[in-house]
């Protein structure tokens, strides 16, 4: 008589994960402007406290992370991974400070665009004409966020925009590695990987900032416990959830409740740093939103990042 029911409640619960996930991982942005912290600082603090919660989670959940760092290929593969999520997060927090949360997220997520060409021009994937308009849709709702006069925009939004469409370029980079290097060294443990992943990321985070004498700061006291609240939050308990929900609901659907995170991103900061939110921007907000949906319903998404 309730045969219906039952068979909905796993999708609904698995939803209920992505969206939770999608809600927390919208506060990424909102965190690291808050803390003040540089760059480089943002990424750490965020991969590592991140990382190291998943770890302890990973061992109370009698996971045993530390076997995984003898399968053979792991190491190399969590390198590659680290090396490409360490560039969008660096290219990313960079963007923020230039344009804002919200364009920076927005423009970070047009990967699944950049996803959805990579798979026609190199993984023999059909290029339709939804593809052709989702690139038309992305970039005109692009013009319509940084301003129509394009030749009246301010320096630092062109180098904003560049370091965005940067992040969003290592993104796709870095889920294409992930979606490479599935299965090669066994299946792991959903929050064992993403601990490695994290503390990876931290590693060459850390490496690359004292090689290039970059500035590490956390923006005092206020700003480190903010950074711990951006890794343990987003990080570690928003990227588990949606990561552990995906697998259990539609592509399409993923793709539509995946929004979430780039246009509460962008709501927050209309709302936290009094974001002009003029009628072509919104119309543009809502273009670029559609491309990014567009992009990833073809190609159901590994993660979100930022």
């Amino acid at each position: 008589m309730n045969s219906g029911a039952p068979k909905k409640s796993p999708e609904l619960a698995a939803m209920a994960k992505v969206f939770a996930g999608g809600v927390m991982i919208s506060f990424s942005p909102v965190l690291f402007k808050l803390s003040g912290a540089s760059p480089s600082a943002g990424s750490f603090g965020r991969t590592f406290f991140g990382g190291m919660f998943l770890l302890a989670w990973a061992i109370f959940r009698k996971e045993s992370p530390f076997k995984a760092l003898k399968a053979q290929g792991f190491l190399p593969i969590m390198a590659m991974c680290g090396i490409l999520f360490t560039l969008d997060l660096e290219f990313w927090h960079v963007s923020i400070n230039y344009v804002g949360p919200g364009l920076a997220t927005i423009i970070t997520n047009f990967q699944a665009v950049i996803l959805a060409v990579l798979g026609v021009l190199f993984f023999k994937e059909k290029a339709t004409p939804i593809l052709a308009a989702s690139i038309i849709m992305a970039f005109t709702g692009l013009w319509l966020l940084v301003g129509v006069d394009v030749s009246a925009l301010p320096q630092k939004t062109i180098i904003g925009v560049a370091w965005g469409l940067g992040a969003a370029f290592w993104y796709s980079m870095y889920l294409l590695a992930v979606r490479n290097s599935q299965g090669r060294t066994g299946k792991l443990p959903a929050v064992t990987n993403m601990a490695w992943l994290s503390l990876s990321t931290a590693f060459f985070v850390g490496a690359t900032s004292l090689l290039r004498g970059s500035e590490f700061s956390t923006g005092g006291t206020t700003g480190f416990w903010i950074l711990v609240v951006y890794g343990i939050g987003p990080q570690a308990i928003g990227w588990l959830l949606i990561s552990t929900g995906l697998p259990g609901i539609p592509a399409s659907t993923a793709g539509l409740v995946i929004l979430i995170q780039p246009t509460l991103a962008f709501i927050w900061d209309i709302l936290f740093f009094d974001l002009p939110a003029g009628s072509a921007r919104l119309i543009g907000a809502v273009l670029a939103l559609a491309a990014i949906y567009i992009g990833s319903v073809g190609r159901r998404p590994a993660r979100t990042n930022d």
